[in-house]
């Protein structure tokens, strides 16, 4: 609407310009002595004539020429949200297993491939880690690389939970493993010991997961989709800590967070294979 505003009052003065202000200087100039000799010519009727005919073609190409641009414009808009539409995908959160809880990650920067998350106010070195992989029902659309943004968890009994707060490590992208139906993917989650012990315990009981996550899919023509995932798990057999954990029977969500068109430049790995 904007746009069209300032096209009609660019028209308008146009206009004005050719039709008004030109021919009143041209005969305010024919009533006045010319200084010099070059500005002492005359127009006839047929050079008026001919003036008037330039401008309304002038102004006929130029009016043209801003509905084909504009025309061009709608076009492009178009076929990039057909383009953004087309590699958009839609996943679901399915199951989770819980990896490595009697290690901890060392040497992020280089011997990491997966996605890997911070819990807020970790200080130096002192830290713990474990591994989540995640496992995502495909609704539509095929990823190549994902990027957690952000993921908060609370686990616990039905009594007490703890939330654990983390964010992305760093802005790289990572792998991301396709079948028909599903997305898989690992994410590092490093914490604090004392929350790593926390959650030693509550999982030597029966407890229960909540994820809710951020996260950023990746199609092969680097169109991301931002969603929020969220679900609730419990323990598929309480015997084992290193566990799988499958929906408690709460319908998982997610949230559409939108679109982004990187360029491959923007898109960067870890560790690139």
């Amino acid at each position: 609407m904007k746009h069209r505003k300032e096209i009609i009052i660019a028209t308008i003065i146009a206009i004005i310009i050719c039709f008004a202000v030109v021919p009143l200087g041209v005969n305010y100039a024919f009533r006045h002595v010319a200084p010099i000799d070059i500005l002492a010519a005359r127009w006839e009727a047929s050079d008026a004539l001919n003036y008037i005919a330039t401008t309304l073609a002038f102004i006929g190409t130029f009016i043209l020429g801003l509905i084909a641009w504009k025309q061009n414009t709608d076009l492009q808009k178009i076929e990039t949200s057909r383009f953004i539409a087309d590699n958009s995908c839609e996943v679901f959160l399915e199951s989770i297993q819980l990896k490595g809880l009697d290690r901890t990650a060392c040497n992020l920067d280089s011997e990491y491939m997966e996605s890997i998350v911070v819990e807020e106010g970790i200080q130096g070195c002192a830290y713990r880690s474990f591994k989540i992989e995640i496992c995502l029902k495909r609704k539509s659309g095929y990823s190549a690389q994902v990027r957690v943004n952000n993921m908060l968890i609370f686990i616990g009994n039905e009594k007490t939970e703890i939330p654990i707060w983390t964010k992305r490590y760093d802005d790289t992208f990572n792998k991301i493993a396709i079948t028909e139906k599903h997305n898989w993917f690992n994410v590092v989650v490093v914490l604090k010991p004392e929350t790593k012990k926390k959650i030693i315990d509550y999982l030597n009981d029966n407890c229960r997961i909540m994820i809710e996550m951020e996260i950023e899919l990746l199609s092969v023509s680097y169109v991301s989709t931002k969603v929020k995932c969220r679900g609730d798990f419990i323990k598929m057999n309480s015997d084992n800590l290193e566990n799988s954990f499958i929906l408690s029977g709460k319908e998982p969500m997610c949230f559409w967070g939108g679109n982004i068109a990187y360029s491959e430049k923007d898109v960067s790995a870890r560790i690139e294979i």
